[in-house]
């Protein structure tokens, strides 16, 4: 008998076991990892659930919710610094905070002529993040024009 086929080797029960042991372990592993992509995912779907809202009431026109969702939205970024800026996480979340400031200037245009000065403000905070966001730009420019027409001429 050569030493690969010694009977210690072929009965001993610790070789079974080691091997069930091992499995389990990978097995708890991929739970893990399946857990932790799945919880990513429900993560991602609950941060884009107010945009999607938005899209919504912004089709329907309901401009008075879309500044009540988008204030519950800001909240779960954190406390913010002097300049009323939160503390980004990543990338995707300030993408995420500038939209959700560009949709609040947006309602605030809507919401008639009392809300402009406070939809400029969510415009100009969303340029302090990202200075060449287009739309935060436009909208900026557009509040400006409105708020110039209400001036009285002399």
């Amino acid at each position: 008998r050569g030493e690969r086929d010694s009977p210690r080797d072929i009965d001993s029960p610790f070789k079974t076991s080691e091997a069930s042991t091992i499995s389990r372990e990978a097995s708890k592993v991929r739970a893990i990892k399946r857990e932790r992509a799945r919880t990513k995912k429900v993560s991602e779907q609950l941060a884009r659930l107010p945009m999607l809202l938005c899209f919504a009431y912004e089709r329907l026109q309901a401009w008075q919710k879309i500044d009540i969702l988008v204030h519950e939205a800001l909240e779960t970024f954190g406390p913010t610094n002097s300049k009323g800026i939160p503390i980004f996480i990543n990338p995707e979340s300030e993408n995420r905070w500038v939209r959700l400031m560009v949709r609040r200037g947006v309602a605030c245009a809507f919401l008639g002529q009392d809300q402009f000065d406070r939809g400029a403000k969510y415009f100009s905070l969303a340029l302090r993040v990202q200075p060449r966001c287009r739309q935060a730009s436009t909208g900026a420019q557009i509040m400006g024009f409105l708020i110039a027409q209400l001036l009285p001429v002399n």
